[in-house]
């Protein structure tokens, strides 16, 4: 099966591709959809929505405060003042932390494409 720090990850990403889907239909996409589009995702198949029930409402609160922290960051367009930028190539990383991205397969576009 899967690791409940996995499956934290997994409804995050399923939710984010579709906000609107409930607890139910995003089991749905893990232990049915992602578990046949990949023979290597074949072990989803093995994930029971009670496991999916007990990490639910960590996985969306983690994604929340991603969300409101995204949102305290952006300026007020009204108070919005022009700011000098650093000197250098330094790289701007969000104080979040890096970015992490996650793809399906090969993880190319004609991939994504045909699958969803």
């Amino acid at each position: 099966s899967c690791s409940p720090d996995d499956l934290i990850e997994l409804i995050r990403a399923v939710k984010f591709a579709n906000t609107d889907m409930s607890m139910r239909q995003t089991f749905n996409e893990i232990s049915v959809t992602m578990a046949n589009s990949d023979p290597s995702y074949a072990f989803l198949k093995d994930v029971k929505l009670n496991e999916v029930k007990k990490v639910w409402k960590k996985a969306l609160k983690g994604s929340r405060e991603t969300n409101n922290s995204t949102q305290k960051n952006e300026p007020n367009p009204q108070t919005k003042t022009p700011t000098a930028k650093k000197a250098g190539n330094e790289p701007i990383v969000p104080a979040e932390g890096i970015i992490k991205f996650y793809t399906v397969g090969d993880g190319s576009a004609k991939t994504l494409a045909e699958n969803y």
